[in-house]
């Protein structure tokens, strides 16, 4: 209101390209409405200021500006954000193209949509460019799916804290929780389970909040107070039996090290062939992790990493786990059981749920290598009902 007023009283000639810069302030301000995290918000902004515009066309002759490197997902939730949520597939000039199709500079675009679409997949947020079009899709799953986010909350909050060894703690009292809550910008507990589901906040940035806020009545001990023994190799390294090499303990060392207490962490469930960093845990010795693992990645004390490596030889069972989203059909799950069954494979744990005819199945199972994991990969992908296969 007073920039129009401004402009009316200065006499602004049209030529100043006035208009589009309010259009730009009204998207930020639209923008900071809809995030509620502050560096969400700022996220967004990066995106959208520091990267190249891409210009397409609508089979109508209509032109769209994207963001350089944007997909034809973008395209769509640049219409609309209901020919987003139902899109299936997308044309570029005349030719059939995957959703993940980087856009180039006139580009025909035709999206194809159905009513009977479940809506976007959590995997679009990996491969949408523009900040608008990664923003209606997590409102979506906001809106859509927030009894289903809220459930997916709980549970990785509980996995976070078995992995943190945090089971016999006050930790999720509802004390606890409300403070979590709103020290993240959410108004309810609930609302925090639902961010937790739909990724807009991560378990372990919870728990931090948590116990650094409650410490003492956690009964939680600093740093200082534990300490890891690390006891030198010496010269002469001790020669390994045939029994050695069934153990994970055995499975790697730690540089410069010997007889340390030796943990795989579940988070990421590395297995020979994965590169692998070690973390040193306060009082049970080092959690071996992947190098690309979230935990890793976000540590908050680099110091605390440490080199290690897979020893040449072993024969030990490592748990691989797998999330895997596909059409619902008769005997999918037969076929996913036989296929690991046939690759001589122990199957750990197997989950299951259904949601607008897609299923979406969680396996746990036994491998020795990455080979291994592949190979299962790879023969799962055969299945014609299966969309998208994601390594945890």
């Amino acid at each position: 209101g007073i920039a129009a007023h401004w402009k009316y009283k200065e006499g602004v000639d049209k030529t100043d390209n006035f208009e589009e810069k309010l259009v730009w302030i009204r998207q930020i301000l639209e923008w900071q409405r809809e995030l509620q995290d502050a560096n969400e918000f700022m996220e967004t902004l990066k995106v959208d200021l520091l990267t190249d515009s891409v210009f397409v066309f609508t089979p109508k002759g209509d032109v769209f500006e994207l963001p350089k490197g944007s997909c034809p997902l973008d395209f769509a939730y640049r219409i609309h954000s209901d020919i987003g949520n139902s899109c299936i597939g997308a044309k570029i000039n005349g030719k059939m193209v995957p959703l993940n199709y980087t856009l180039q500079n006139g580009d025909i675009v035709e999206v194809i949509t159905s009513s009977n679409s479940p809506g976007p997949s959590r995997d679009w947020l990996k491969i949408v460019k523009s900040s608008h079009a990664r923003n209606k899709i997590k409102q979506f799953f906001k809106k859509d799916k927030k009894e289903e986010n809220i459930q997916k909350g709980k549970d990785l909050l509980d996995r976070e804290i078995k992995r943190q060894g945090l089971q016999n703690t006050s930790v999720l009292k509802h004390e606890y929780l409300e403070y979590a809550a709103q020290n993240s910008n959410y108004n309810t507990v609930i609302d925090l389970y639902a961010a937790l589901g739909y990724g807009g906040i991560k378990a372990n940035v919870v728990l931090q909040k948590i116990k650094t806020r409650y410490k003492n009545e956690l009964n939680l001990t600093t740093e200082a107070e534990e300490k890891v023994q690390l006891e030198k190799y010496p010269e002469e390294k001790p020669k390994k039996t045939a029994e050695d090499y069934g153990k994970l303990e055995k499975a790697v060392k730690v540089s410069g090290f010997k007889n340390m207490a030796v943990r795989f962490s579940k988070c990421c469930n590395p297995v020979p062939g994965d590169p692998i960093i070690g973390y040193i845990t306060r009082g049970r010795g080092v959690s071996v992790h992947r190098t690309d693992c979230v935990n890793i990645k976000n540590a908050d004390d680099r110091g605390r990493l440490i080199e290690v490596e897979w020893v040449k030889y072993t024969n030990a069972n490592f748990v691989a786990e797998i999330n895997i989203e596909a059409k619902d059909a008769r005997g999918l799950m037969t076929k996913v059981t036989t296929v690991i069954s046939d690759q001589k494979t122990t199957i750990v744990s197997l989950n299951v749920r259904t949601s607008q005819d897609y299923a979406y199945i969680n396996v746990s199972f036994e491998v020795k290598s990455t080979r291994e994991l592949n190979q299962i990969i790879k023969q799962l992908k055969k299945i014609p009902e299966i969309v998208t296969i994601h390594r945890i």
